[in-house]
């Protein structure tokens, strides 16, 4: 839910408060985007393992930060900036994704992998739906 609420409030935020033009908003979001889809591929391997539990912390940081981070823009804050937040966000969620999934996945028995994993997919889609719905 917080994914799909980003992908609302910071173009929103940069075009309505500062000031930047929608082609300019929807660009905020091009960070986001390539820091989630690039460190998404690498992130894999290494959730697997239960002795990365401190790895899945640091991770587990980088998205607060990121998340704090554009919490706390005010009508001072820059396009720069703006998109530097969304960067952090971004890495925060490709660092986090695999290590969802693999905690779904490593929590049921091998034979219900498959129903475990739709059900994270499906659950993700619902809380989407029900927290952009709330926005409107």
């Amino acid at each position: 839910m917080v994914m799909y609420g980003l992908l609302s409030y910071v173009p929103l935020f940069v075009q309505a408060v500062i000031g930047s033009s929608a082609t300019s908003a929807g660009a905020a979001l091009m960070p986001l985007y390539s820091a989630t889809s690039s460190r998404a591929p690498s992130t894999a391997s290494g959730s697997r393992e239960p002795a990365a539990c401190a790895e899945c912390a640091a991770r587990a940081l980088v998205l607060t930060v990121g998340t704090v981070l554009l919490w706390r823009m005010t009508t001072g804050t820059s396009s720069f900036a703006a998109a530097l937040y969304t960067f952090v966000a971004g890495l925060g969620f490709g660092l986090m994704n695999q290590v969802f999934t693999m905690s779904v996945q490593n929590a049921v028995p091998r034979a219900e992998v498959g129903a475990a994993t739709a059900l994270t997919q499906s659950s993700r889609a619902l809380g989407a739906i029900s927290g952009c719905r709330s926005w409107a």
